[in-house]
C-alpha cells in the first residue's frame, strides 16, 4: 500500500470526516436535557396562555340569552264580555293535522271547552285560557264556557 496514493488519502478523508460530523452533530445528554427542559418550557407557557386567553373569554363573555319562537298566533281568540262573545260568534276554518290554538279571555270564571276534542281549560278575570292542539279528527266542533252553557266559537276541520 502506497500512503500516496490518492485514492487512499480520499477515503481516509472520508472516514475521518465522517467521524468528525457525527461527533459534532450527535445529540449529547446534555443536549437532550436542554431539549427536554425547552419544550417542557414551551408547553407550560402555551398551557399558561390558553388558560389565560380561555379565563379572559369567560370573564369578558355576556349572559347567554335563549330567544324563544314568538307564539303562533291564536287560530281562534274570543273576549267574552257580559256574558257574551264580543264581536258573535267566532268562527276558524282548519286543515286536519294543523296546529290550532284558541285563547279566551272573559270577565267571568269559568271553563273553556272544545267539544268533540274534549279538551279544557279554566279563564278567569285577568287569567286568559289557552288550549294548543293538532286538528286531528276532522268536522265541525263547538267551543263553549261550560259553566255558562255559552256557545263562544265554532272550529270547522277540513279533511
Amino acid at each position: 500500500m502506497n500512503l500516496r496514493d490518492p485514492r487512499l488519502l480520499l477515503i481516509a478523508g472520508g472516514v475521518i470526516a465522517a467521524i468528525v460530523l457525527f461527533l459534532v452533530l450527535r445529540p449529547s445528554d446534555d443536549e437532550n436535557a436542554a431539549t427536554t427542559d425547552t419544550v417542557a418550557a414551551t408547553t407550560a407557557t402555551q398551557a399558561e396562555t390558553t388558560t389565560a386567553a380561555e379565563t379572559e373569554t369567560e370573564t369578558t363573555s355576556t349572559v347567554d340569552v335563549t330567544v324563544a319562537p314568538p307564539e303562533p298566533e291564536p287560530t281562534i281568540a274570543v273576549t267574552v264580555r257580559d256574558g257574551q262573545p264580543v264581536g258573535g260568534l267566532a268562527r276558524a276554518t282548519v286543515k286536519q293535522g294543523d296546529p290550532v290554538t284558541i285563547v279566551v279571555d272573559a270577565d267571568t270564571s269559568d271553563e273553556v271547552h272544545v267539544h268533540g276534542y274534549d279538551l279544557k281549560a279554566n279563564v278567569a278575570p285577568g287569567k286568559p285560557a289557552r288550549i294548543a292542539f293538532t286538528a286531528t279528527l276532522a268536522g265541525g266542533f263547538e267551543i263553549e264556557l261550560e259553566e255558562a252553557g255559552l256557545h263562544i266559537a265554532e272550529l270547522a276541520v277540513q279533511p
